[in-house]
Protein backbone atom coordinates (compact mmCIF):
# COMPACT_ATOMS: atom_id res chain seq x y z
CA UNK A 1 0.00 0.00 0.00
CA UNK A 2 1.47 3.84 -1.19
CA UNK A 3 1.77 5.95 1.59
CA UNK A 4 1.23 9.13 0.29
CA UNK A 5 -1.74 9.82 -2.57
CA UNK A 6 -0.53 12.47 -5.40
CA UNK A 7 -0.64 15.72 -3.15
CA UNK A 8 1.89 14.29 -0.61
CA UNK A 9 -0.74 13.44 1.77
CA UNK A 10 -1.20 10.62 3.75
CA UNK A 11 -3.46 7.77 2.81
CA UNK A 12 -4.70 6.97 6.05
CA UNK A 13 -5.95 10.75 7.23
CA UNK A 14 -7.99 9.88 4.00
CA UNK A 15 -9.50 6.15 4.48
CA UNK A 16 -13.08 6.65 4.95
CA UNK A 17 -14.66 3.58 6.17
CA UNK A 18 -18.22 4.55 5.36
CA UNK A 19 -17.54 5.75 1.79
CA UNK A 20 -15.01 2.61 1.37
CA UNK A 21 -18.30 -0.03 2.46
CA UNK A 22 -20.60 2.48 -0.20
CA UNK A 23 -17.52 1.55 -2.82
CA UNK A 24 -17.56 -2.10 -1.86
CA UNK A 25 -21.69 -1.72 -2.75
CA UNK A 26 -21.88 0.21 -5.51
CA UNK A 27 -18.79 -2.30 -7.62
CA UNK A 28 -20.22 -5.73 -8.65
CA UNK A 29 -17.37 -8.07 -8.21
CA UNK A 30 -16.95 -8.54 -11.93
CA UNK A 31 -16.27 -4.92 -12.42
CA UNK A 32 -13.94 -5.40 -9.21
CA UNK A 33 -11.88 -8.56 -11.07
CA UNK A 34 -11.73 -5.69 -14.01
CA UNK A 35 -10.20 -3.49 -11.80
CA UNK A 36 -8.05 -5.73 -10.36
CA UNK A 37 -6.87 -6.94 -13.58
CA UNK A 38 -5.68 -3.72 -14.76
CA UNK A 39 -3.70 -2.95 -11.59
CA UNK A 40 -2.11 -6.64 -12.39
CA UNK A 41 -1.13 -5.85 -15.56
CA UNK A 42 2.96 -4.82 -15.87
CA UNK A 43 1.91 -1.90 -18.28
CA UNK A 44 -0.71 -0.36 -16.26
CA UNK A 45 -3.28 -0.25 -18.89
CA UNK A 46 -5.32 -3.51 -21.02
CA UNK A 47 -7.09 -3.21 -23.70
CA UNK A 48 -11.05 -4.45 -24.73
CA UNK A 49 -9.28 -7.66 -26.37
CA UNK A 50 -7.11 -8.37 -23.35
CA UNK A 51 -10.00 -7.69 -20.69
CA UNK A 52 -11.94 -9.99 -23.07
CA UNK A 53 -9.27 -12.94 -23.18
CA UNK A 54 -9.31 -12.81 -19.01
CA UNK A 55 -12.53 -12.70 -18.35
CA UNK A 56 -15.02 -15.35 -18.29
CA UNK A 57 -18.35 -13.36 -19.62
CA UNK A 58 -19.07 -12.67 -22.86
CA UNK A 59 -17.71 -9.96 -25.10
CA UNK A 60 -21.00 -7.81 -24.39
CA UNK A 61 -21.12 -8.36 -21.00
CA UNK A 62 -17.56 -6.90 -20.63
CA UNK A 63 -18.19 -3.89 -22.52
CA UNK A 64 -21.02 -2.87 -20.77
CA UNK A 65 -18.91 -3.38 -17.40
CA UNK A 66 -16.05 -1.02 -18.71
CA UNK A 67 -18.42 1.43 -20.03
CA UNK A 68 -20.04 1.60 -16.30
CA UNK A 69 -16.36 2.19 -14.37
CA UNK A 70 -15.76 4.28 -17.15
CA UNK A 71 -19.11 6.99 -16.23
CA UNK A 72 -18.68 5.77 -12.84
CA UNK A 73 -14.52 7.28 -12.82
CA UNK A 74 -13.30 3.96 -11.92
CA UNK A 75 -10.89 3.60 -15.11
CA UNK A 76 -10.30 5.72 -18.03
CA UNK A 77 -9.62 5.56 -21.25
CA UNK A 78 -5.96 6.23 -23.11
CA UNK A 79 -5.06 5.91 -26.50
CA UNK A 80 -1.78 4.84 -27.89
CA UNK A 81 0.35 7.40 -29.55
CA UNK A 82 -0.09 7.46 -33.74
CA UNK A 83 0.53 5.78 -35.79
CA UNK A 84 -1.28 2.72 -34.87
CA UNK A 85 -0.73 0.03 -36.77
CA UNK A 86 -3.94 -1.65 -37.67
CA UNK A 87 -3.68 -5.17 -35.55
CA UNK A 88 -3.48 -3.07 -32.22
CA UNK A 89 -5.87 -1.81 -30.62
CA UNK A 90 -6.83 2.35 -30.51
CA UNK A 91 -8.12 2.43 -26.65
CA UNK A 92 -6.94 1.13 -23.45
CA UNK A 93 -8.18 1.41 -19.83
CA UNK A 94 -5.98 2.44 -16.65
CA UNK A 95 -7.17 3.27 -13.53
CA UNK A 96 -8.38 6.65 -11.90
CA UNK A 97 -6.99 8.32 -8.29
CA UNK A 98 -10.79 6.62 -7.24
CA UNK A 99 -9.95 2.91 -8.23
CA UNK A 100 -6.48 3.32 -6.79
CA UNK A 101 -7.75 4.78 -3.41
CA UNK A 102 -10.23 1.61 -3.19
CA UNK A 103 -7.72 -0.94 -4.14
CA UNK A 104 -5.23 0.72 -1.26
CA UNK A 105 -8.48 0.73 1.08
CA UNK A 106 -8.93 -2.50 0.64
CA UNK A 107 -5.14 -3.67 0.95
CA UNK A 108 -5.63 -5.17 -2.01
CA UNK A 109 -2.15 -4.91 -4.05
CA UNK A 110 -0.32 -7.91 -2.19
CA UNK A 111 -3.00 -10.02 -3.78
CA UNK A 112 -2.86 -8.21 -6.87
CA UNK A 113 1.14 -8.60 -6.76
CA UNK A 114 0.75 -12.36 -6.15
CA UNK A 115 -2.39 -13.14 -9.11
CA UNK A 116 0.14 -11.20 -11.34
CA UNK A 117 3.25 -13.01 -10.92
CA UNK A 118 1.00 -16.24 -11.10
CA UNK A 119 -0.66 -14.90 -14.54
CA UNK A 120 2.47 -13.95 -16.28
CA UNK A 121 3.07 -18.07 -15.84
CA UNK A 122 0.25 -18.67 -18.00
CA UNK A 123 0.97 -19.13 -22.10
CA UNK A 124 -1.19 -16.48 -23.67
CA UNK A 125 -2.13 -16.81 -27.34
CA UNK A 126 -0.12 -15.10 -29.90
CA UNK A 127 -2.43 -11.83 -30.40
CA UNK A 128 -2.30 -11.00 -26.82
CA UNK A 129 2.05 -11.48 -26.69
CA UNK A 130 1.64 -9.04 -29.73
CA UNK A 131 -0.02 -6.32 -28.00
CA UNK A 132 2.32 -6.66 -24.74
CA UNK A 133 5.15 -6.38 -27.06
CA UNK A 134 4.02 -3.54 -28.80
CA UNK A 135 6.52 -0.89 -27.98
CA UNK A 136 3.80 2.19 -28.09
CA UNK A 137 1.58 0.73 -26.04
CA UNK A 138 0.69 3.20 -23.79
CA UNK A 139 1.33 3.32 -19.94
CA UNK A 140 -0.20 5.46 -17.51
CA UNK A 141 1.66 7.85 -15.03
CA UNK A 142 0.29 6.35 -12.04
CA UNK A 143 2.72 3.70 -12.80
CA UNK A 144 5.53 5.41 -12.73
CA UNK A 145 4.48 6.95 -9.58
CA UNK A 146 3.42 3.45 -7.77
CA UNK A 147 5.52 0.55 -6.54
CA UNK A 148 3.81 -2.64 -5.75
Amino acid sequence: MRDMDCDGEPWDDKVDETWVSATRGELQQCEMVIIQQIAMSEFGSLSMIELEHYSFETTLSIYCRVQSLVETDYIKPINPSLPIPSDMPFTFYTLTEKSIYVLDCMDAWEYIRERGECDDTVQKPQYIQEIESWDSRPKPEWMFNYEM
